[in-house]
């Protein structure tokens, strides 16, 4: 069973390449099982996995059978690949891995592009009634983005990965946009006007119907988690997300408009299953309540949007309590666009670096961490900062942030602290 795990690890050197080729020519050689049900495609800089989380759980309380693949994983990539809510077996994943390499011969897949075959190829075999992938990276070229899906949904679109994306909005909007398919329909929680109207002239000449948040569905926020949700047809007042953060409306309304265009091409999805869903989504590690005394909360918020969000949720639920960030980042990313929105609720960071070779040197994040928060420590390990935490910092609330790497180790260790 170490195989898997193995071959795994040595993809990981091959780093990431933007391109279909590779994955083409395998699909076409196992018979092309991406095209044996039909599948929604969810792009976007933040939101995207949280939005297919969404919408699968609103399609599994309509008994509808699907696959659901998203990236990246907490604490091991079979989390990547589930049918029905539950992840692959190791046992099949090993199975289905044997048959790929068999299929690859002379190609040599990247690592992304492997689990997204194997996810391909698992889906076809279970016979899943829907599939619904988040797309890795931009769009256009991501190995996801060879499906013909029925529904693409672009939940928004901010600056990240720009060295594979472009620097402008508009050259990473027409990479996210390389997953709207001809004769198709597309849901967008863009709010810029501009860039909305890019996207749309791309709908547009693909032929592909486009409905946009604000303008062909809404929603109004009541309190913290309940909203009225104003659809394509539907109007339901959503009691209760499964979600929290006030970006989660945006997200849970997305899904909501692309079950309602599922619902038009077949597929039987009532208000209760919407509902339901909505409700019942989970998704760990954002923001996830891992501890209640003391309270920790993991977000893996990994680029100055996605911490303006978690600030801005913090603000929204715990404005009179003190806040401690423990913050590990990848040295590719904008780190200064992600330490300032989070400084906004906290002066107080402890600066780690996960177990991996992108992250940030402590010694480096804490130097820019120093210009927006007063207090900055390092610690040796993302254990350590937590157990200093909780050993010091009686009534505060911890924040775990920065990337799902540093996430992955703190849940880890506060597993072992709660035994």
């Amino acid at each position: 069973m170490d195989f898997f795990y193995r071959h795994l690890s040595s993809l990981e050197k091959k780093g990431i390449i933007l391109e279909k080729k590779r994955v083409k020519t395998v699909l076409r050689r196992l018979g092309n099982p991406q095209d044996s049900y039909p599948s929604v495609i969810i792009g976007g800089t933040n939101g995207k996995g949280s939005t297919a989380v969404f919408l699968d759980s609103i399609c599994r309380n309509a008994l509808i059978q699907t696959g659901l693949y998203t990236s990246p994983h907490l604490h091991t990539p079979l989390e990547r690949i589930r049918i029905s809510g539950k992840k692959i077996t190791l046992e099949n994943a090993v199975r289905i891995s044997r048959i790929i390499l068999q299929a690859e011969k002379e190609i040599e897949l990247t690592y992304f592009e492997f689990l997204t075959v194997l996810a391909f190829f698992y889906f076809a075999e279970a016979k899943v009634d829907l599939a619904i992938f988040e797309v890795g990276m931009g769009g256009r070229l991501d190995a996801t983005s060879v499906v013909n899906p029925v529904v693409s949904v672009i939940t928004n679109i901010s600056h990240d990965h720009q060295f594979y994306l472009g620097n402008t909005l508009k050259k990473i909007a027409l990479e996210k946009a390389g997953i709207i398919k001809k004769n198709s329909c597309v849901v967008t929680g863009i709010k810029s006007l501009t860039l909305a109207s890019f996207i749309s002239e791309i709908a547009v000449k693909k032929k592909s119907a486009f409905y946009r948040i604000r303008t062909d569905f809404s929603y109004e926020k009541i309190d913290r988690d309940k909203f009225i949700y104003r659809g394509l047809s539907e109007n339901l007042v959503i009691p209760h997300k499964g979600l929290i953060g006030d970006h989660q409306f945006d997200n849970a309304s997305s899904a909501l408009a692309s079950a309602e265009l599922l619902k038009k091409k077949g597929f039987n999805i009532d208000s209760k299953a919407m509902l339901r869903g909505i409700k019942s989504a989970r998704w760990d590690g954002r923001f996830e309540v891992v501890m209640e005394d003391p309270l920790v909360i993991t977000d893996g918020a990994h680029n100055p949007a996605g911490a303006k969000a978690l600030a801005k949720t913090l603000k929204s639920y715990y404005s009179d309590k003190k806040i401690v960030f423990i913050v590990g980042i990848m040295k590719d990313k904008n780190i200064s666009g992600i330490l300032k929105p989070l400084s906004s609720v906290s002066n107080t960071l402890m600066a780690v670096k996960p177990c991996i070779e992108r992250a940030e040197s402590t010694e480096r994040l804490a130097m820019k961490a120093s210009r927006y928060f007063k207090h900055v420590k390092t610690f040796s390990s993302v254990s350590e900062a937590i157990e200093k935490f909780i050993k010091k910092e009686k009534g505060s609330i911890l924040v775990i942030t920065g990337s799902l790497y540093t996430v992955a180790e703190a849940e880890k260790c506060l597993k072992g602290i709660k035994k």
